[in-house]
């Protein structure tokens, strides 16, 4: 540690502070309120509700106004609570207690530092990291004589509530994006984005026309490969799907334009899912290359080879469907290599990739699929089946050249709501570093010198912590040895 300023010491913080009291068990204490590391909003850090303790699985301690809860596990790692009420407990925190040595929201405001955090994290590793007391004891913190700690954490509050207020404003921002660029998609599929080019291009080719010409040349295609298999005494191809190649198409819906129609998946894109390759992720890095990977939410990882070469659009399989936000589509281009939790659509005739994209990325899928579970499976009948409102070709291209540009600038404004994050949060880091360096108040021993006056310094508070903990009772370890020799003791008095 840096050197410190007049009056301050550097303390293990073991020796400022560490638990003592007892644990409480649920049969002990059935009604005392529990608090979870859930109920303490992250952001905030405010003590969001209660849960009963006989609802615990194993004891808990109690802490008190002002002990300071410390979150031991991730994902609630570093959360750091300065309790406010009496009578709660919780086994989901180390619990600090308070002392008559320091201010407890001076140490809540230290152990949120960029230096604290960087010296937990590096302490935990595994499936479910956390840490214990004792992993942290010997941290140093600086401290300040009392009073000049009381000073420190008025103005951290000053200073952080503005910084909370403009947080809490750009917490905001990704849910407006979001649900602008869900918006542009709905305006997209029901006609509205472009209602002003269709005024402007009333000639041009019906989405019915476009699919029935597509299949028309998929049907000759097919009975094309057909007389080339019986020729060649192969084998019939396959249809390239379950149904015939005479489209389902509906006209004079009111809620779509008149020259848009309601077709099916299946007449739209052809399904290469008799393609895919799953391949696990033990063989894929003795496989490691430099084509992507995808899965039913996106890219998975690397491989060294492929399967297409295109433009494509992936949509879930069996992945999670009740209350999903993110898109059930994306596409793919180029090389590249898809599992078995994708469906893999191939657009047909001159269709973009894209604008299948913006028509499924948020269609309502979850009805068509199947199971019980969270995990449910959209299964490729159900896919190819659905029915979809569709553009004309024209209109398509205007629809996916509007909705890049407005993404684009949605894009723009989320790159610069991620700066200003950044520079809020490195503010307030800042600000936290120059706290605890004395450099946000004045010193108690300039005031003091200023006011001609004494000061207690911070050496003074740590021989008060000495005194206080010299008639204390023995740690917990001597007095359990000491209960197990006593137990002996009895069974062979018994035996």
């Amino acid at each position: 540690m840096s050197e410190l300023p007049e009056g301050w010491a550097s303390v293990e913080l073991g020796v400022l502070t560490s638990p003592s009291r007892p644990r409480c068990t649920p049969s002990e204490f059935p009604h005392l309120p529990f608090v979870g590391m859930e109920q303490v909003e992250a952001h905030t850090r405010k003590l969001l509700g209660t849960i009963p303790s006989a609802t615990m699985k194993s004891s808990a301690f109690r802490f008190l106004k002002g002990d300071v809860l410390y979150g031991r596990l991730r994902p609630y790692l570093n959360k750091v609570y300065c309790a406010e009420f009496e009578g709660l407990c919780s086994s989901e925190f180390i619990v600090l207690p308070s002392s008559s040595a320091f201010f407890s929201k001076y140490l809540h405001y230290y152990l949120n530092t960029e230096n604290f955090v960087a010296f937990a994290n590096q302490l935990n590793q595994g499936d479910r990291p956390r840490v214990n007391f004792d992993q942290i004891r010997s941290h140093q913190i600086p401290l300040p004589p009392l009073n000049e700690q009381r000073r420190i954490v008025a103005k951290l509050e000053k200073l952080l509530s503005r910084m909370d207020a403009a947080q809490a404003r750009l917490a905001t921002i990704p849910l407006i994006l979001k649900r602008f660029r869900q918006s542009v998609l709905a305006a997209a599929c029901s006609g509205r984005l472009t209602a002003d080019w269709r005024m402007n291009n009333p000639h041009v080719e019906t989405a019915a026309m476009l699919v029935t010409r597509i299949n028309e040349k998929r049907k000759a295609e097919y009975e094309a490969a057909c007389e080339k298999a019986k020729r060649l005494k192969e084998r019939k191809p396959k249809p390239l799907h379950h149904a015939s190649f005479i489209p389902v198409i509906e006209n004079g819906e009111d809620d779509i334009p008149a020259n848009w129609c309601i077709t099916r998946i299946g007449d739209a894109g052809e399904c290469l899912d008799y393609k895919r390759i799953p391949v696990n992720k033990d063989e894929r890095l003795k496989r490691q290359g430099t084509i992507p990977y995808y899965g039913a939410n996106g890219q998975t990882g690397w491989i060294d080879d492929y399967i297409f070469d295109e433009d494509l659009v992936l949509l879930v399989e069996d992945e999670t469907f009740v209350g999903r936000e993110i898109p059930f589509s994306y596409v793919i281009r180029g090389k590249s290599w898809v599992n078995n939790h994708a469906h893999v659509i191939k657009p047909c005739g001159e269709i973009s990739a894209d604008y299948l994209n913006i028509c499924w990325s948020y269609y309502n899928f979850t009805p068509l699929t199947s199971g019980t579970t969270g995990r449910r499976k959209l299964t490729q009948e159900a896919l190819l089946e659905a029915a979809f409102p569709i553009a004309p070709l024209t209109e398509q291209q205007e629809i996916v050249r509007r909705v890049e540009a407005l993404f684009k600038t949605a894009d723009a404004l989320e790159a610069r709501y991620r700066k200003a994050k950044a520079h809020v949060d490195k503010l307030t880091q800042s600000i936290l570093a120059k706290a605890f360096r004395g450099e946000l108040v004045p010193t108690e021993a300039e005031l003091a010198r200023q006011e001609g006056r004494d000061y207690e310094p911070a050496s003074a508070l740590l021989e008060r912590i000495r005194q206080e903990r010299e008639p204390s009772q023995p740690t917990a370890k001597p007095a359990r040895k000491a209960q197990k020799k006593r137990d002996t003791a009895t069974k062979r008095m018994f035996a």
